[in-house]
């Protein structure tokens, strides 16, 4: 059956005042355009998937106390109203409007989405980070952003107290935020951020990539977060002992945020499995918050963990269709509250996504909304570059698993082993019958490649088991390429582009990276 859904993301709406990135005299005639199109075709659209920072608690000064939902909606009745746009939408598509958190409202529950639109108007909040439908993951990003992603146990994000900065930084300088290209953040704040923090990193990561593994221990340590925040002190000179007021009324700090969140570096590498696996999670997750970089691996990562062929995000306010690597495809949706500068240069568009999957599998395309000359507004397709998933200059030394089972038989993870290299997403608990599992197994920085092995028995019976190994060994080690595998009643194999067919069975595709295998259970 086919199925359409809607999906926006990053519209930021507040109270209007001069930090908002989103200005109802400016975006509001835009989203107008994005509602009045989907009313238009609920004979095609299901569904509205609200991505996440509709609306924004962070973009205020520190001597602002963030709104309340109500005081929100209040500044913006034409959208989130009684009768408001947002209504007319639940009202036309039947009452499918789902709404996933973001950073920016990452405290809004369903008692404040209850408040939007019409007295008994249902938006339903999703409370997974990642949700899963029709072979489609979708999430807003910042789950996977080192200064941005959730964690109950130390409350808001790293991220609340740069916006909260920068919003300072516009009240000293009586900017507005939404006139600035890039919402006004300090020039100094890049260079602060690269010469306090990135520098030091990337100078370890080299020294270990090279042999160095004593190093290993001083990444893990690095005072990331502290060496973050001052930057952005400097930057901003909001002072360290400025009281933030914070959205739920307490009083917090810079200095505070310094000290409760100096360990997030160390534990995302500890989540993520510690040593060199974990530094590469929270290597990626650091560019993925310093500029989206590394969005196309997560992205890809998701895909493979949920077993799902599109990953659909927001986020990072930049629009992507597709990966660069072709393994499975990616949508960021862009945001909805663009610059003005970058409005007028043309540079970004104010942009959402429509996802139609049918059978399993999601279709993804980028639209926005133009204004004339003459002052009407209208949607088109829009067309977007696709997300890396290496480092620039980088070779993709992995191997990319798939495992079908053809028989009536269910099969249960029994051991790994990463002998060089590591699981980006593992190898799935179970393999029901007649389905298909996929896992990835990706290289470390440096001269060797991959190689691993996983075994499954069959359920009820831990007798008997199923080995499987596989490796893409860097040419430089060997002066030949040793791609190798085996296991299961057969296997198909392919090299360096996820187009190319598959070889013969149990012809192994010896030369090439990265290394593809399909194993064959009958």
């Amino acid at each position: 059956m086919m199925k359409k859904v809607a999906v926006i993301s990053d519209i930021h709406i507040g109270t209007n005042i001069f930090s908002n990135w989103y200005r109802k005299g400016i975006h509001e005639p835009y989203l107008q355009a994005v509602f009045q199109w989907v009313i238009d075709h609920k004979d095609e659209i299901d569904q509205l998937m609200i991505l996440g920072d509709l609306l924004d608690f962070w973009t205020y000064p520190p001597d602002m106390r963030p709104p309340s939902t109500a005081e929100i909606i209040k500044e913006n009745e034409a959208i989130l109203g009684e009768n408001g746009m947002l209504a007319q939408v639940y009202t036309a598509l039947g009452g499918d409007v789902v709404y996933m958190n973001g950073n920016h409202d990452i405290s809004l529950k369903q008692a404040d989405l209850d408040l939007i639109g019409n007295a008994g108007d249902n938006i339903r909040l999703i409370h997974d980070h990642i949700h899963t439908a029709d072979g489609v993951t979708y999430t807003h990003g910042h789950i996977h952003t080192l200064f941005n992603a959730p964690d109950p146990s130390i409350g808001m994000p790293v991220g609340h107290f740069v916006t909260r900065a920068v919003s300072y930084y516009l009240q000293q300088n009586n900017l507005v935020a939404v006139e600035q290209a890039g919402f006004g953040v300090p020039p100094k704040l890049e260079q602060a951020v690269k010469d306090q923090l990135f520098h030091e990193v990337e100078k370890l990561i080299a020294q270990w990539v090279f042999g160095g593994q004593h190093v290993i221990d001083e990444i893990i340590n690095l005072p990331v977060v502290p060496r973050f925040l001052n930057a952005v002190q400097e930057a901003t000179q909001l002072g360290l002992d400025e009281v933030i007021l914070m959205p739920d009324g307490s009083k917090s700090s810079l200095r505070d945020a310094i000290s409760r969140y100096a360990d997030v570096w160390k534990d995302w590498v500890l989540r993520f499995g510690g040593g060199e696996k974990g530094i590469m999670f929270a290597y990626k997750a650091l560019w993925a918050d310093y500029d989206g970089y590394y969005m196309g691996w997560y992205a890809q990562r998701q895909n493979f963990e949920n077993q799902a062929g599109l990953a659909v995000m927001g986020h990072t306010h930049v629009d992507k269709l597709g990966l660069k690597s072709n393994i499975t495809n990616y949508m960021n949706t862009g945001f909805e509250c663009v610059p003005v500068p970058e409005l007028e240069k043309g540079e970004h568009h104010f942009n959402f996504g429509v996802v139609t999957t049918e059978n399993g599998v999601g279709e993804p395309q980028v639209k926005k909304v133009t204004k004339t000359s003459d002052g009407v507004f209208a949607v088109k397709p829009d067309s977007a570059p696709p997300a890396a998933i290496l480092g620039e200059n980088a070779s993709d030394f992995s191997c990319y698993l798939t495992i079908q089972n053809k028989t009536d038989n269910t099969y249960v993870y029994d051991k790994s082993q990463e002998e060089h290299g590591y699981f980006v997403a593992e190898p799935p608990a179970q393999i029901d019958p007649h389905s298909s599992v996929r896992f990835w197994l990706q290289d470390f920085p440096g001269a060797y490649g991959t190689e691993g092995n996983v075994t499954y028995h069959l359920k009820g019976d831990p007798n008997h088991k199923l080995p499987f190994s596989f490796q893409c060994v860097h040419v430089y080690i060997w002066l030949v390429n040793m791609n190798e595998c085996s296991g299961g009643s057969y296997f198909l194999t392919k090299v360096e582009d996820v187009s190319n067919p598959w070889g013969k069975p149990n012809d192994v595709a010896t030369k090439g990276n990265p290394f593809f295998v399909k194993f064959v259970i009958e």
